[in-house]
């Protein structure tokens, strides 16, 4: 078990050794600005990714502390958290720290790089560290998790971490995958995805991740070999066990599948054709999650220790209604 969880490390640490592996399509660009855009809106006040998580990390902006200490789960090349501290900084905040918790060296070595030419050397601290053996050791006024959650396989030392070291009043911000753990389909989704793939024509089936012609869609588990979506299920039911949800944006599901960095790159949203297709997809999507077939696979949320005066959502969907039942065996 230890050699294999070694093996896991050096491959999520070549991974991501470069930052980030490639652009996003620009069907999935067509996808989340026209789509997941407003939704964020309704229910944050904002669009924007890095503001969404300022606000939050600040209850929007009413924290009343001279130096709030804030933390990032899984940092990565600090790209995220440079945005928001400079969101921060928009909203009167100046004399705050980020204390950025990464496993990968190199990764910390682009972030330092990143917070030196941004000028905001005494707003950040670097913190090489496995969350999955060492966890928060100080209080945070806010804590935040940008698609890191999804790597981790000792969610629930972590979240407990989060709980032990939330000050009072502080809110987790979360977005992240929350799907089928190696970022595969389940059952009910896998069979609408099979559907519409025996009736697009060949040039739409080229894996460009894996440089691969899949003539039949193949639900590929992505954790594979290091700890991508790992346990991705799990982060949902065991947010729940242990927080309060405040806001919550979940969407995904159907879409993705199409418009990701796998397959995306097959369609060009200028084209009529492509376009209405996404759309087509994306109003399936919601159907489906509406009537309760499919759960959605994506989330953004805040979540705090205490129950909120007020929830906050764009849609009818509470965080209970986004779990998957957990007596659906998995095929």
């Amino acid at each position: 078990m230890a050699d294999d969880y070694g093996t896991r490390v050096a491959a999520q640490i070549a991974q991501f050794k470069d930052g980030v592996l490639d652009q996003m399509p620009a069907a999935f660009r067509y996808w989340s600005w026209n789509y997941i855009s407003p939704r964020l809106e309704k229910a944050f006040g904002t669009n924007n990714i890095a503001e969404i998580f300022a606000r939050l990390l600040t209850n929007y902006g009413t924290l009343a502390l001279d130096t709030p200490i804030f933390a990032s789960l899984g940092a990565g090349d600090l790209a995220q958290e440079v945005a928001v501290a400079k969101r921060l900084q928009e909203m009167g905040f100046n004399s705050f720290r980020i204390d950025c918790f990464e496993l990968s060296e190199g990764l910390l070595s682009k972030g330092r790089a990143l917070v030196e030419s941004s000028g905001l050397t005494t707003n950040f601290r670097f913190i090489q560290r496995d969350l999955n053996e060492s966890q928060l050791e100080e209080p945070y006024d806010g804590i935040m998790a940008h698609h890191s959650l999804h790597h981790i396989v000792n969610l629930e030392a972590v979240f407990d971490s989060v709980r032990a070291n939330l000050r009072p009043g502080g809110t987790f911000a979360v977005y992240d995958i929350i799907g089928r753990n190696g970022h595969m389909r389940w059952p009910e989704v896998l069979k609408v995805v099979e559907n519409l793939w025996s009736m697009l024509d060949i040039s739409k089936k080229k894996n460009h991740q894996l440089n691969q012609v899949w003539e039949n869609y193949v639900n590929f588990d992505c954790s594979g070999s290091g700890f991508e979506g790992i346990r991705a299920q799990d982060i949902l039911p065991l947010l729940l066990s242990r927080f309060h949800f405040s806001h919550l944006v979940a969407f995904g599901g159907l879409t993705e599948v199409f418009v990701d960095r796998g397959f995306g790159h097959n369609y060009d949203p200028k084209r009529e054709t492509d376009k209405g297709f996404i759309d087509f997809l994306e109003f399936m999507n919601c159907l489906l999650i509406d009537c309760g077939h499919i759960k959605p696979t994506i989330m953004f949320a805040g979540l705090c220790l205490d129950p909120p005066g007020d929830f906050k959502s764009d849609k009818e969907y509470s965080p209970r209604f986004c779990l998957r039942p957990p007596d659906l065996a998995a095929e």
